[in-house]
């Protein structure tokens, strides 16, 4: 009897990855001050309580401080902090 051949897959194979080139493509870790620049530009949001003279931060009883980085999950963290402590001032604060 004949033997049968091998399926052949129309599917090509998937090319090996490379290793970057000497070039200017190349990624470049960033030195602690420069990353700090670089955060210092982004806008972050923070829950606070208003208070006589100023403000303080509010942390709610799992004891932590949260920065939010999107304002609509601010807006919704400030919501259910009112929710849970209505005699508070609460409002949203960008530090």
């Amino acid at each position: 009897p004949k033997k049968a051949e091998p399926i052949k897959s129309a599917v090509p194979k998937a090319a090996a990855p490379q290793p970057p080139d000497s070039g200017s493509s190349q990624l470049q870790c960033l030195t602690q001050q420069e990353a700090l620049t670089k955060l210092d530009r982004v806008s972050v949001f923070n829950i606070v309580v208003e208070k006589p003279g100023g403000r303080d931060v509010f942390v709610p009883q799992g004891g932590t401080l949260d920065f939010f980085a999107d304002a609509d999950d601010a807006r919704a963290a400030l919501a259910a902090a009112r929710e849970a402590n209505p005699t508070l001032p609460l409002h949203l604060a960008s530090p």
